[in-house]
């Protein structure tokens, strides 16, 4: 599944009403929103790169954030900058687990956490504790055992018809069903990444008015 944000700065008509006044006949209020909402962006879009890294436990990296991320520069038509991130859910394996693989399947219990401040737990589902497997392409991830209804729900979406013995539903030979966590955008978008940087942004946005104001009327 796959999931997308975008992230702007808001421009309060007063700013816009100062602007037009200090520049009038010297150069257009939106030119100058512009060029201070290209350069917050850029700057932006490098720190919450850095910050998922300091918040999650991702094993990505802050390259594979910045290239989930893509700036829509201002114009002059359209004075504010936008960030839009795309991508898909993660597996727990993407970020930490702890556990080991026999054959193809562990029977003991797998421990994951996704944030750097929260302690790794026991995953576990409503069918019992959650385990890794390898799956056929080779890759090692984290499973549980499909309740009931998620098995039904899979059958209707399209998936392989189960085998005579399984049609039955059996909690013990259930589909298996990926321990999910955050995609790119989620993390981008949470109260500890975006969230803790909105407020030094928007003043990193005004002061850039500012400055960028300053330069057109006095050519500093």
């Amino acid at each position: 599944m796959s999931y997308y944000t975008q992230l702007h700065f808001e421009i309060p008509d007063s700013v816009m009403n100062e602007l037009e006044g200090k520049l009038e006949g010297v150069k257009k209020p939106e030119a100058v929103i512009k060029s201070a909402s290209n350069y917050t962006a850029r700057r932006l879009q490098k720190e919450l790169a850095r910050k998922v890294q300091a918040v999650y436990r991702y094993q990505g990296g802050s390259s594979a954030v910045m290239a989930a991320s893509k700036i829509l520069q201002a114009t002059v038509k359209n004075a504010s900058a936008r960030i839009d991130y795309a991508g898909r859910t993660h597996g727990i394996e993407e970020f930490h687990v702890s556990g080991s693989l026999r054959k193809r399947a562990v029977r003991g219990a797998v421990y994951g956490a996704v944030e750097k401040r929260s302690s790794p737990k026991i995953l576990r589902k409503e069918t019992g504790l959650a385990f890794m497997v390898r799956y056929s392409n080779g890759h090692i991830g984290v499973a549980y055992r499909a309740t009931q209804a998620q098995q039904t729900a899979s059958q209707k979406n399209g998936r392989p018809k189960l085998p005579r013995y399984q049609k039955k539903y059996n909690q013990h030979s259930a589909i298996l069903k990926s321990i999910q966590s955050p995609a790119i955008p989620s993390m981008v978008k949470s109260d500890n990444v975006y969230g803790a940087l909105e407020g030094k942004y928007q003043e990193i946005f005004m002061a850039q008015i500012k400055k960028v104001m300053e330069k057109a009327i006095y050519g500093q």
